[in-house]
């Protein structure tokens, strides 16, 4: 019993002296990011270190990811930080995902997970990757300050050829991995290596964690949650008919509509048009029957309307 007791007290305390060192993603620590949308209207992206554990020994957060508010049950991260090398364990392993002992000219060798493709802001988010372990080189290492803290800033070069690589950190010159925050451009864990023609770019808005609490952007960190009508009131009228519809969806307004997305009940983007006028037509035809949100954008604001698509009769 003593026996037993010296090693759950061990435990406890390997346990806590973890949680309180982990600089990457400790319990708690939340990042919103602006999601891409070919409108510039989309919603935010919300990542939060919700629990925590120990996986072989080695104490771990979990991070959950929601879209507009809607948790991605095949999103969650679980991550491991040990001497500036922050982990991500899947498949049985921890695989070293950022190394921030790196200096410039260091070779990094890294990996990301299956399911990256729910952390990236880019316009390739819902593409899946082909490979997960890639190299590149430190190019240069930079310091920035947030909140009094000052954090060391890495920017990986690949040395992989473009044309056959997913995972990219994004353009020259920009700040790619940042000490206890991760990438603030394109998503956590860096993007999808195509490159976006149009749209408008998805960014880090708000960090915070038990040490930090910053804004990097003038919006609020859940501001344009499509599925949220309470949050964008407005003053004008919008009509939709015939609703319930069996196919066409007829749209009018009294200011121009600018812009129309229609996403499903997880929060994904399906259809979306910029009609730039007061009336407008919308065709469900290959959706499924069942329950869509529809996101009306205007020149004096916003609103979301419940759709509901029947089957044909």
């Amino acid at each position: 019993m003593q026996k037993f007791y010296l090693l759950f007290t061990a435990f406890i305390f390997a346990f806590y002296i973890h949680a309180d060192g982990q600089n990457f993603a400790p319990l708690g620590a939340t990042w919103y990011y602006q999601d891409y949308s070919f409108s510039c209207q989309n919603g935010y992206i919300k990542i939060e270190a919700v629990r925590d554990t120990m996986i072989d020994g080695k104490y771990t957060t979990i991070l959950e990811n929601s879209h507009n508010s809607i948790v991605q049950d095949s999103a969650y991260l679980y991550i491991h930080e040990s001497n500036n090398q922050v982990y991500f364990y899947e498949e049985g392993t921890f695989k070293l995902l950022f190394d921030f002992n790196l200096e410039k000219g260091d070779t990094f060798r890294y990996s990301v997970p299956k399911n990256q493709y729910y952390y990236d802001v880019s316009c390739n988010r819902n593409k899946e990757y082909d490979l997960y372990d890639h190299v590149a080189i430190i190019d240069s290492v930079e310091t920035m300050t947030v909140d009094g803290q000052t954090l060391k800033v890495l920017f990986p070069q690949t040395l992989e050829n473009p044309n056959d690589i997913d995972h990219c950190w994004g353009a020259p010159g920009e700040d790619r991995i940042v000490e206890r925050i991760g990438r603030r451009r394109d998503g956590l864990l860096g993007s999808y290596c195509i490159q976006c023609l149009a749209g408008c770019f998805g960014y880090l808005r708000c960090y915070s964690d038990g040490v930090m609490d910053t804004m990097f952007s003038t919006e609020d960190c859940d501001a344009g949650d499509p599925l949220n009508s309470t949050a964008e009131r407005t003053l004008f009228r919008t009509e939709l008919y015939p609703n319930p519809t069996d196919g066409s969806l007829f749209i009018e307004s009294e200011a121009a509509i600018q812009a129309i997305e229609l996403y499903d009940t997880d929060g994904r983007l399906l259809l979306q048009s910029e009609p730039d006028a007061s009336q407008t037509r919308l065709s469900l035809d290959g959706q499924k029957a069942g329950l869509y949100f529809l996101r009306i954008q205007t020149r004096r604001g916003a609103i979301t309307h419940k759709v509901v698509r029947e089957n044909p009769q």
